[in-house]
């Protein structure tokens, strides 16, 4: 997981030229001044060091660092405060875990990121290159305190991992300081996770605020599936004088958009679970001095999984602009598949040895298309060829395209 969050971290500024995104918000400078504007707010998994903003938005852009200001928000979105906290520097990932307990920490200015406000505490995330951290700000205190979660390896037995639960004990005694109650067993499995942390600090303030964005999304669609069979290698229909026809069947597909900013929505995990077929017919006349017709024809018909990551490059209320890359797993299942030979001199048939056809198979598809008013997608869909026969000396493969819609439930 860790290696998947720094790739991420070493993509997005890549691919996140390509549109600012700038929305209206405002910064509090250190004279506690709050300047309204536009902020540059983009996909990113860290929390920031510095922001882009302007007055208006003809102005020209300029960056505010940590020494610049004491916070900013994004309206509606998110919103950021500087405080000078204890930082702990323990590892999280498994191969960098250390043997004991690793108290070692370190004090910084950072912009925490706002979860969970209100009457009581104030909960805020802080995500560096080493990982995610949660602190607590009560009421009346001047600076937020971590929570605290360690892993670490049992120094007696250095292959087994173990786990200090420090925050449970920090969240029972905010309960505590309050008057509130929460039972054991809720309290032995409240997760390290934004979702639980958030519902307890709901809770802690008296108020039952639900997040302001959904971080999920669920889809159907509908389309045509455009697609060709091909022989490569050594085989007879493997010739510039073979035939085949293009298969265009319908297509349908469920799925669900898990977003790593709900506020954002550029980037994307999706899976979508697909069902579609095709009809195929191969012929070619072959060289001889008697003329033979030889065909293969075969039906298929697939149930395709796909986890993907798509981007929105252009990404504004109105319409976004998306590209997308993934894995396809295929289970597929044939009838008709039958190979003849025709003889056109005395118009006898014969059948010809079955080429047994995948079961299961990989693909990998390359999607592109235009979201509309948040709800209506239109997408266009293309795969490298796919190869569904496992011989030495030749292949049967499809290239495969797709033209379809979508409707995106869910909360905006």
């Amino acid at each position: 997981m860790k290696r998947f969050s720094l790739l991420l971290q070493l993509l997005l500024p890549i691919i996140s030229f390509a549109q600012s995104n700038f929305k209206r918000g405002y910064i509090v400078n250190n004279n506690k001044d709050t300047i309204f504007g536009f902020i540059d707010y983009r996909e990113q998994i860290n929390n920031p060091i510095s922001m882009t903003f302007k007055r208006t938005v003809s102005d020209d852009a300029n960056v505010f660092g940590l020494k610049d200001l004491l916070g900013f928000e994004v309206e509606g979105m998110v919103s950021f405060k500087k405080y000078v906290v204890t930082i702990s520097l323990s590892k999280t990932n498994k191969e960098d875990l250390s043997i004991g307990i690793d108290t070692s920490n370190k004090i910084d200015a950072v912009f925490l990121k706002v979860l969970q406000s209100g009457e009581n505490i104030t909960l805020f995330s802080y995500q560096d290159n080493i990982k995610l951290r949660y602190y607590v700000l009560e009421k009346g205190n001047a600076t937020p305190v971590e929570l605290i979660r360690n892993l670490y390896y049992d120094p007696h037995n250095n292959s087994v991992s173990l786990v200090q639960n420090k925050y449970i004990n920090q969240i029972q005694e905010l309960l505590r300081r309050f008057n509130l109650t929460r039972s054991e067993s809720e309290l032995k499995y409240l997760k390290f996770y934004n979702s639980d942390l958030i519902k307890m600090a709901t809770f802690i303030n008296n108020n039952k605020e639900r997040p302001k964005f959904s971080s999920a999304r669920f889809f159907v669609g509908t389309g045509v599936s455009i697609s060709q069979a091909r022989y490569k290698g050594t085989n007879e229909l493997n010739s510039a004088d073979a035939r085949g026809n293009t298969s265009i069947m319908p297509m349908a597909s469920v799925g669900v958009d898990l977003f790593f900013n709900p506020a954002v929505r550029k980037l994307i995990f999706r899976t979508e679970l697909s069902f579609l077929t095709g009809k195929y017919n191969l012929s070619v006349t072959s060289a001889e001095a008697a003329k033979a017709l030889i065909t293969h024809e075969f039906n298929q018909s697939v149930i395709n999984l796909t986890p993907q990551l798509v981007y929105n490059f252009y990404n504004t209320d109105k319409i976004k602009v998306f590209g997308g890359i993934g894995l396809g797993l295929n289970l597929a299942s044939y009838n008709k598949n039958q190979r003849t030979r025709l003889n056109t001199l005395n118009g006898e048939t014969f059948s010809m040895a079955e080429v047994k056809l995948e079961k299961f198979y990989f693909s990998f598809p390359i999607n592109a298309g235009v979201v509309l008013n948040k709800r209506v997608e239109f997408r266009l869909g293309a795969s490298v060829p796919e190869a569904i026969s496992d011989y030495l000396g030749f292949k049967l493969e499809i290239q495969r395209y797709k033209l379809g819609v979508r409707y995106l439930f869910g909360k905006n």
